[in-house]
């Protein structure tokens, strides 16, 4: 027999009990007993209440079957994804709508899964109960651990080590941490340093917290580019020379300590700032590099004299270089500043003392030249000067032994010059020798209304030297001074220790006229001198006393303010004393 349908049924029970119904009208003057026998009434009436159980009973059955069958596709939509069945009936049209939904809400999920997977950020999202619902693409690489492996994970677990504290005050105070540092272990027993930030999510409707969300970021290369960056920086200020790298702008963005040392700046005063305003006022020497970067034309060892953050005149070497990345693209430009102030100066002693070298042999020899007749002549006027009885005509020959024993004076100092004397050096201290030459020295300054005036450090170690070498040479720093004072005034004579480059410093100060700057370096030289009767040896000859003595003889000067005279004798610790006691 063929399986009608619900509404086969519900079509004949219309199709027989409406015509019945029609047929009973109350204002009809005859009896339906009259129209239809009673028998066949009641039995099309029973008929039709029977079909009509039988229908709603088959509508009631189909119903909960078609509900155990939506129940049982949800179920598996939910867990598989696939499409409710849509049926010719209310119900699939129902289902239809089910599956425009799902495909609409899926359609939005694969977009967000997207999103979340293509960003570089590993991203983890628990439950309020603190277990693993979500992890996208990045977390997985980062872990090397499968998805299923990861969702097995609690925060107590294998993930973010070193973060629970952080992670249960987020989740139980709602409070989001930002940036800190943590250790992420991978599958193969590594634990990767990771840059790590919570937050909680909420409800957008019931506004509770339903979980919170990890993000976290491998920074084992930024660390090894950190390590390198350091390791580099600490190279550079350990290098004496000033390094000073700027990007394609201009903006400083490396300076080491020599640059501090050099340029009397902080790193932290000019990183991040333009080149050229930190500089604007040294353009002179600083400009090099700004015209490398722009230009790219590269110098190298291109001397420049400046003047220091502490006053004092220094001789740089300037190197600038082209900065390239790995493709051979411009990224920026690097200064070098090389002090090469010493080598300046040791260029200038080496040529002091050549001059010095081939100036004395020649003095050497004129000097002996020179001697032997004048010898005899000042016997001879010495003879004339017993036989004159002529007092006034005796005054004539004192003035000519003053003048001969003058130029005895010169060859002296020329001999010396040459090839000074052998000397009697011995353990003594340095202060005794500054008074003793003050004693007979201070005459001769009052003649000019100079006061000598001292400041002496106490216990100075001993030094190594020949007395009446450095004596001259004293005498020598002092009358210069003196000379130079034409309106009188204080001379100072210091003495100090000088730990640090382990010598003893003697300084002699005078306030006088000053030296013209062009003139400064020649006054090293023999027989130079601005004085009409000046012989121009004591300062070569002091000058090659102190190499003698391993020391060193400078001259800082300034027109119209003075002089300043510096000496240095080197000592040895292991054999020098203080206050000549053991």
């Amino acid at each position: 027999m063929k399986d009608w349908s619900s509404h086969h049924y519900l079509k004949v029970f219309i199709f027989i009990l409406v015509p019945m119904l029609l047929l009973i009208d109350k204002n009809e003057s005859y009896d339906l007993q009259n129209q239809l026998s009673p028998y066949l009434f009641w039995g099309m009436l029973l008929f039709s209440i029977l079909l009509a159980v039988m229908v709603a009973k088959s509508v009631e059955k189909r119903t909960q079957m078609r509900l155990r069958q939506l129940k049982e596709e949800l179920d598996s939509l939910r867990n598989t994804g696939k499409p409710l069945s849509v049926a010719d009936d209310h119900f699939g049209e129902i289902a239809q709508s089910v599956n425009d939904i799902n495909e609409n809400l899926s359609n939005k999920q694969r977009i967000n899964k997207a999103i979340l997977d293509s960003i570089p950020l590993g991203i983890i999202f628990y439950d309020d109960q603190g277990k693993v619902m979500y992890v996208n693409q990045k977390a997985y690489e980062i872990t090397g651990y499968t998805k299923e492996e990861i969702e097995r994970f609690t925060v107590k677990g294998n993930i973010l080590n070193h973060s629970e504290y952080v992670f249960w005050k987020t989740l139980h105070s709602g409070e989001s941490f930002f940036g800190f540092e943590s250790f992420c272990p991978t599958k193969d027993g590594r634990e990767i340093p990771v840059m790590t930030s919570t937050k909680p999510l909420y409800d957008s409707e019931s506004k509770q917290m339903i979980g919170i969300i990890s993000t976290f970021i491998d920074i084992s290369e930024q660390n090894r580019l950190r390590k390198v960056e350091q390791h580099a920086k600490v190279m550079l200020d350990h290098i004496s020379d000033g390094v000073i790298t700027v990007d394609n702008f201009g903006v400083i963005n490396g300076f080491n300590r020599g640059a501090e040392e050099m340029t009397g700046f902080k790193t932290e005063e000019v990183l991040g700032k333009y080149y050229d305003d930190v500089f604007i006022k040294r353009k002179t020497i600083f400009t090099k590099l700004t015209q490398t970067l722009r230009s790219g034309r590269e110098y190298s060892n291109y001397k420049k004299e400046m003047i220091d953050v502490s006053g004092e005149k220094v001789f740089l070497m300037i190197t600038t270089r082209i900065l390239r990345n790995e493709q051979g693209k411009q990224i920026g430009a690097m200064g070098i500043y090389k002090d090469i102030t010493l080598m300046v100066e040791l260029e200038q002693q080496i040529q002091r003392a050549e001059k010095l070298a081939v100036v004395g042999e020649l003095a050497a020899g004129t000097a002996h030249e020179i001697r032997n007749p004048l010898t005899t002549i000042k016997g001879f006027i010495q003879v004339f000067e017993n036989e004159l009885k002529d007092n006034d005509k005796k005054q004539y020959i004192h003035l000519v032994l003053d003048e001969i024993n003058r130029i005895n004076e010169i060859i002296k100092e020329m001999l010396l010059l040459a090839n000074p004397s052998d000397s009697f050096k011995k353990w003594m201290q340095i202060n005794q020798i500054i008074k003793e030459t003050i004693t007979f020295m201070s005459a001769e300054g009052a003649m000019y209304n100079v006061e000598l005036v001292t400041d002496l450090q106490e216990e100075l170690p001993l030094v190594f030297i020949d007395e009446g070498q450095i004596k001259q040479v004293f005498v020598n720093m002092i009358r210069n001074a003196i000379q130079a004072m034409k309106k009188g005034g204080i001379m100072e004579i210091a003495s100090l220790y000088n730990p640090i480059q382990q010598r003893i410093e003697v300084i002699f100060t005078d306030h006088g006229e000053g030296i013209p700057e062009e003139q400064l370096p020649r006054v090293y030289e023999p027989f130079y001198t601005t004085k009409h009767d000046g012989t121009g040896l004591g300062i070569p000859v002091s000058f090659r006393i102190m190499k003698n003595h391993d020391g060193d003889l400078q001259i800082f000067s300034t027109q119209g303010e003075g002089t300043k005279v510096v000496l240095f004798f080197p000592i040895q610790t292991d054999d020098s004393f203080i206050d000549g006691q053991e």
